[in-house]
């Protein structure tokens, strides 16, 4: 079809011009015969509130903008600069938006480990793996022993982190999700 073309204005404003370069990107491959790779996605279940409020970031063009930001989180020094940026710009982090950076910086992590679901509760992170793979999850329940880690082998294999009282659980989970990744891509090297 007339991927550049007039008639495509309409179709801009209604995904968004970020949704549209990658379409538009996709298609350009396709069309070269070159397979594209979707990327993988995990869901996140959160337990508690992780938004960005009206009396933090006042401006809703802003808190849009912040938002397509945080979701664009891919590693830690992203989400750094990200926090560095909402200090500057509308000064301490409440509670929900730390949740949310927070969350993102795992999804993140979570998507590159391959990990379907996270459902953080509260004092507890379990991370669904997408293949089960019985060393690494022997290798992730040896992590630690301040957080006690447990596998669950049944119908949906599972990790449960049930972390100590530390308020920033999301830096033992991304360092699970860190371990896990290390681990799968040692697998994968193993089977080549």
């Amino acid at each position: 079809g007339n991927l550049l073309g007039a008639e495509q204005h309409g179709h801009l404003d209604t995904v968004g011009y970020d949704m549209y370069v990658r379409l538009l990107n996709e298609a350009v491959l396709e069309e070269k015969g070159i397979e594209v790779e979707i990327p993988f996605e995990s869901k996140i279940n959160l337990s508690c509130d992780a938004f960005l409020p009206d009396y933090y970031v006042k401006s809703s063009t802003q808190r849009i903008d912040m938002y397509k930001k945080i979701a664009h989180i891919e590693n830690e020094a992203d989400y750094k600069d990200i926090i560095a940026e909402l200090k500057d710009r509308f000064g301490p982090i409440p509670k929900s938006a730390a949740a949310l950076l927070q969350a993102a910086l795992i999804k993140a992590y979570a998507c590159k480990s391959r990990i379907k679901k996270v459902d953080m509760l509260k004092g507890e992170i379990r991370l669904f793996p997408n293949e089960l793979n019985l060393n690494i999850l022997l290798e992730i329940s040896k992590m630690d022993r301040k957080n006690v880690l447990i596998c669950g082998v049944g119908k949906t294999p599972y990790i449960s982190v049930k972390l100590d009282t530390s308020p920033d659980f999301s830096t033992f989970a991304v360092k699970v999700l860190k371990k896990y990744k290390e681990l799968l891509d040692k697998e994968r090297e193993n089977d080549k």
